[in-house]
């Protein structure tokens, strides 16, 4: 492997366990060149999307980028727990948030304008 192992070297010595966790899931990952990347494209951003896989793009024996797969969105099924968790909103905050509310509904009642007329 040779330059996929330029972890050991850029490892140091751990002053947390949170650093230990970020050299273990780096060296977990799979390692590709810049060469590989641009060869096969469109094959690891499949493999990130459709099975989750994450890859280190290695140039020069140095981590430059990395692919991973996008982030998923929330449920709506799981929109109840996220807005329990929220703080409550005080007075202020509701009347503000009412303003916004009354001001977004006026906007989309406007006529939409014809932006080459003249």
């Amino acid at each position: 492997m040779g330059a996929h192992d330029s972890w050991e070297a850029e490892r140091g010595s751990f002053t947390s366990l949170t650093d230990a966790k970020i050299i273990l899931s780096y060296k977990c990952m799979k390692k590709i060149t810049v060469t590989e990347l641009s060869r096969g494209l469109s094959d690891f951003i499949n493999r990130a999307s459709y099975r989750g896989e994450t890859f280190v793009i290695m140039r020069s024996g140095k981590a430059v980028a990395q692919i991973t797969p996008a982030p998923a969105g929330a449920r709506v099924r799981d929109l109840a727990a996220i807005f329990g968790a929220l703080p409550p909103l005080d007075t202020s905050d509701l009347d503000s948030f009412a303003r916004d509310l009354d001001g977004a509904r006026e906007a989309m009642n406007e006529p939409v304008r014809d932006a080459w007329g003249s």
